[in-house]
């Protein structure tokens, strides 16, 4: 197999600054090894260069994995960072002995001990926190409990949020985009969070499996605020109790994506979606902002009826909350009959709202539907 080699350069554009991370091998496009891909850091025209590339080693990490018996890295990383990568490895090539393999990782620098102290700038925000959002259950329930403050001397100070243009809605759409801005900035603004965000071509080709490199990918872009902030939050997607593995982003391997200047914490395990909907259901304004869904056809709006909004739809009803207002229409019975599942992930979430339901004596004809479907789908994931 032919070396991974990656490499960073950064550009100050009218737009902002663009931070880039070149790769070349002989799977990749030639746009990779020319253009490279691209975090445009929106308004901002002077985000410094980084202390070392700890997140753009991860961003390329599971298709190395997949292609390449080394990778060779043109710049510093830490020595925590070659650490937890190599566990990263082992997790993934445990699950999935077919798919991946353990790489060599060469960097031109480690820095560690007295290097990675003179790398060390003085943050803006030490001990402060940037959380990843893109407006739905798991961003927005991490926002919410930090920002407030609600667990005491146990909550991160939670300064900004960064928004992904690429990630769950499309780089091309930027209509989609815009009127995603519009409908979360009430809730920003409740919280006093700013808001930044970063463009990028990452999922253009798709390059690697995003079921399983997505934690990495938004690791990348958290760790491009490390000269500000010491943390970065992924909201977590499945409850420690019942985790759903293999999966991108789990609390088995997001502390793996932390470096030597910028730690990755996986946020809010301890609760289930619909415990997550639970709180977001008692803020007036998250219950309108909030925005789940991915297959609908405006990116911007929760369509209500894919599985992805059919099953947030569940979890409002399993706390008592049957039409909140980030759905445009009442929620039909139909719409349970007929959802569907793409693996296991979607399957452990409606199993959890019948047990939820079941554990607060609902009674009611929609989980009656629910329970049906959920004995029907078993058998075909």
């Amino acid at each position: 197999m032919a070396d991974l080699v990656i490499e960073y350069e950064q550009e100050c554009t009218s737009a902002g600054t663009v931070n880039r991370v070149l790769a070349s091998h002989p799977k990749l496009e030639k746009r990779f090894r020319e253009r490279g891909v691209e975090f445009l850091h929106c308004g901002e025209q002077s985000h410094p260069e980084p202390g070392c590339l700890d997140g753009y080693l991860l961003f390329f990490l599971c298709f190395a994995m997949q292609h390449a018996d080394r990778v060779i890295v043109r710049g510093p990383v830490t020595s925590k960072i070659l650490r937890n990568a190599r566990m990263f490895q082992e997790y993934w090539r445990c699950w999935m002995p077919d798919v991946y393999h353990l790489v060599d990782i060469e960097p031109e620098m480690i820095l560690s001990g007295r290097s990675l102290q003179s790398h060390i700038v003085a943050k803006s925000n030490p001990e402060g926190a940037i959380g990843a959002f893109s407006g739905g259950a798991d961003g927005t329930f991490t926002a919410l409990r930090h920002a407030t403050d609600s667990l005491g001397n146990a909550s991160y100070e939670l300064k900004d949020l960064v928004m992904v243009h690429g990630f769950d809605v499309s780089v091309d759409n930027q209509d989609g985009f815009d009127g995603l801005l519009r409908r979360v900035e009430p809730l920003l603004d409740v919280l006093g969070l700013r808001l930044r965000i970063v463009r990028t071509n990452a999922r253009v080709g798709e390059v690697q499996n995003w079921g399983h490199s997505h934690g990495a990918q938004l690791a990348c872009v958290l760790h491009q605020f490390s000269h500000e902030f010491d943390f970065g939050l992924i909201g977590s997607t499945e409850p420690y109790n019942a985790p759903a593995t293999p999966w991108g982003s789990n609390p088995s391997s997001d502390y793996l994506l932390s470096g030597g200047l910028f730690d990755i914490v996986h946020d809010g395990a301890g609760y289930s979606r619909t415990e997550k909907i639970e709180l977001i259901s008692k803020h007036a304004i998250a219950r309108k902002t909030l925005k789940v869904c991915w297959e609908g056809p405006d990116q911007d709006q929760n369509c209500g009826e894919c599985e992805k909004c059919v099953r947030t739809r569940l979890n409002f009803a399993a706390v008592g909350d049957g039409d909140p207002p980030c759905f445009d229409t009442p929620m039909g019975l139909d719409l349970i009959r007929t959802i569907r599942v793409n693996n296991r992930v979607q399957l452990l979430d409606l199993e959890s709202i019948v047990n939820y339901a079941d554990g607060r004596g609902i009674e009611d004809e929609w989980l009656d539907v629910l329970k049906y479907r959920v004995s029907q789908l078993r058998s075909t994931v």
